[in-house]
């Protein structure tokens, strides 16, 4: 139930839909309008080894499995929140949509045990430009929904590449093998999760979890907010 004071902070301090500019007024309405909220382009298949995002990483690397919170497509109002996080510096929107994506995964995590979440990183010349990691913001969200703690340090990101924005799937690929390297993790450690914003061609992911199977025997389940699904 609304409090006095809620609605003192809505009329003195207005939210606004990012998506449609609508007026924000329910304490569950964070980001978004419920509309909006309603309308969101997910992408959770029942399978999550026999689905488009895990389909399009098939013989390129062991993972056990792969989901994304939502359909990504460049063209559609819904991108403008990736813009908004990857972009314009929203932090809180990342947090949020990572702890959506923890609370629609927590069984799934839970049942395959894993223990640890990677997220991917980033160069740190791109690091210092942005200020923050996308990916490890979204992490953070999912540990706030499943208690799975972060290790931020042993994937780590040697050089800066050109962005993957405008490159063919062959250069994407090209690009970024070899980018990614991973040292010994705790012998605890048998299942991990690994984290990122948008998967596209899956290049990046790819290297990845590579990187993680060269100097250690994991089960890798493969989490995303957005996957870009080929028509």
């Amino acid at each position: 139930m609304r409090t006095a004071v809620s609605n003192v902070i809505d009329l003195l301090f207005p939210r606004f839909c990012l998506l449609c500019g609508s007026a924000v007024f329910e304490e569950y309405e964070k980001f978004l309008c419920l509309g909006c909220f309603s309308d969101l382009p997910l992408s959770m298949h029942s399978d999550p080894v026999e689905n488009p995002m895990s389909k399009t990483l098939w013989g390129r690397c062991e993972f056990n499995m792969a989901q994304s919170l939502l359909n990504y497509q460049s063209q559609s109002k819904y991108a403008d929140l990736f813009k908004e996080i990857k972009y314009r510096g929203r932090k809180d929107l990342a947090f949020y949509m990572g702890t959506l994506l923890g609370r629609k995964m927590k069984k799934e995590l839970k049942h395959l045990n894993c223990t640890v979440l990677i997220p991917v990183p980033l160069a740190r010349r791109k690091f210092w430009m942005r200020g923050y990691n996308q990916a490890e913001i979204i992490a953070n969200g999912i540990a706030k929904s499943t208690g799975i703690p972060i290790n931020r340090n042993q994937l780590t990101r040697s050089v800066h590449r050109k962005s993957q924005t405008e490159k063919t799937r062959v250069e994407r690929w090209l690009n970024i093998q070899s980018v990614y390297h991973c040292s010994k993790l705790p012998e605890r450690v048998r299942n991990v999760i690994l984290v990122d914003d948008v998967m596209t061609t899956g290049a990046t992911i790819e290297s990845c979890v590579n990187a993680l199977n060269l100097e250690n025997n994991v089960g890798v389940a493969i989490l995303t907010l957005g996957f870009t699904q080929k028509a």
